[in-house]
């Protein structure tokens, strides 16, 4: 009787630790995920796909937008960056740990460039947030980022976040209360705007702005990037425009462009090109008037983009 029991026990034993050793298997297969998202800023790729190890992890993602993340085993990857025309751009290891991780493309398709960050989830206290900034593009200077109240004159603050080099994401910010907040970008140790936005920011979210070129050797358009799974990027608007004057009219000595009332270039000599000067983005009445006349002798209304 004692020798059957003592049967029946180890047998029962050993169907536990056979369960045990099952379920301690399947945890540690679902660890071992690699979670890696893509996202297109290259300016003259309409599309791009990606594959790992010759097998489509990523296709038609259009500019400026960014996949969900994909769940991937956690390992290194011969990867290959697939442009419009379905030729490859460009290839690149990537050895994918058990993380999640943001992958940028950038620049132009004969020259393409790219950056993973890592973006695994940065512990924040319930009711603020945080945020950083990644340049990339190879023609962009670097830029601070203020985030502050819509009325701060930035004369009398530091930045927020310092900027960094091309392809590296600065440091968070600190963290900041949850709630309406003015962004804006200056080049280095500047305090000329560049970009300006106003943006609501929620409780415990972690952000990205990615500040990459469409054209402009001066101008960053930024894309907001949340850290959350199953959260969208978007392109944020600027209140910000920027404008200059080639005068070539040659029956007038020089003349003054009025911008919506107000002198904005004074005294432009026939043959001359003005600096850049900023303005608020949106429709404009602007008027050519010689100088030491009273009467515009050139009229236009124009829609000033951001």
């Amino acid at each position: 009787m004692f020798v059957a029991r003592l049967a029946a026990f180890a047998a029962s034993l050993l169907s536990l630790v056979f369960a045990l050793s099952g379920c301690s298997g399947s945890s540690s297969a679902s660890n071992e995920k690699a979670h890696v998202r893509f996202v297109n800023l290259v300016v003259d790729q309409t599309t791009l796909g990606v594959t790992l190890d010759d097998k489509a992890t990523a296709s038609a993602l259009a500019f400026q937008a960014a996949t969900d993340f994909i769940d991937v085993d956690s390992d290194t990857y011969d990867a290959e960056v697939i442009g419009a025309s379905g030729s490859g751009l460009a290839t690149y290891s990537a050895a994918l740990g058990q993380k999640h991780y943001t992958t940028y493309f950038y620049g132009v398709g004969a020259a393409l460039n790219h950056v993973s960050v890592d973006d695994d989830t940065v512990t924040v206290t319930d009711g603020k947030f945080i945020v950083r900034t990644l340049l990339l593009s190879p023609v962009l200077p670097g830029y601070d980022l203020y985030v502050t109240a819509t009325d701060t004159d930035l004369s009398t603050v530091n930045p927020t976040v310092y900027a960094a080099s091309t392809g590296t994401p600065t440091s968070y910010s600190s963290e900041m209360t949850s709630g309406t907040w003015r962004i804006r970008l200056t080049p280095s140790g500047s305090k000329a705007v560049v970009f300006d936005t106003t943006q609501d920011f929620a409780a415990k979210s972690v952000t990205t702005l990615a500040l990459h070129s469409v054209g402009s050797a001066q101008l960053p358009t930024v894309l907001r990037m949340p850290q959350a799974e199953g959260t969208t990027p978007t392109l944020l608007p600027s209140t910000l425009t920027r404008i200059r004057t080639v005068f070539g009219t040659p029956d007038a000595v020089a003349s003054r462009l009025i911008v919506d009332g107000v002198t904005t270039f004074q005294s432009v000599p026939f043959g001359g090109i003005t600096n850049f000067v900023s303005l608020t983005a949106g429709s404009k009445a602007i008027s050519v008037v010689a100088d030491g006349g009273s009467a515009a002798y050139a009229n236009q209304t124009a829609a000033l983009a951001p």
